[in-house]
């Protein structure tokens, strides 16, 4: 049994890491944090899903430079992955950063610590009057 598929998911893991830090850091995604926490929840998972296809695709611009390729041979890995693809990894992206953005706006509208306090401390029931 082959471990590869593992360490290769992980390392891609870091990298959608990665771009939401430097996405965060640029602060364009603080658009509807007035309202109700569904809107930006949404959007944050639909726009850093834009931003890590973003990257993909000039990570594989890069790599048919380094490699002597050319860009256009970058473009052309692209567009033979196919559109249902590209689609279906984006859907796939954004419902996978609902949750993750999810805690994220809980945790920044009741506090780090209440959060964390909710997940791992004991409470106690509310007593009935």
């Amino acid at each position: 049994m082959t471990y590869v598929h593992f360490g290769l998911a992980l390392v891609q893991a870091l990298i959608i890491a990665k771009v939401v830090l430097i996405g965060r850091v640029f602060g364009f995604s603080r658009r509807f944090e007035d309202g109700p926490l569904i809107w930006p929840v949404l959007y944050k998972s639909v726009l850093f899903s834009l931003l890590v296809m973003a990257f993909g695709v000039i990570e594989h611009l890069v790599e048919g430079w380094i490699h002597h390729k050319g860009a256009l041979d970058g473009l052309r890995e692209i567009a033979a992955i196919g559109a249902d693809e590209i689609a279906a990894r984006m859907l796939t992206l954004t419902v996978a950063f609902v949750p993750f953005f999810g805690f994220w706006e809980l945790g920044r509208v009741l506090g780090m610590p209440k959060l964390v306090d909710l997940f791992f401390s004991r409470t106690r029931r509310p007593t009935a009057a």
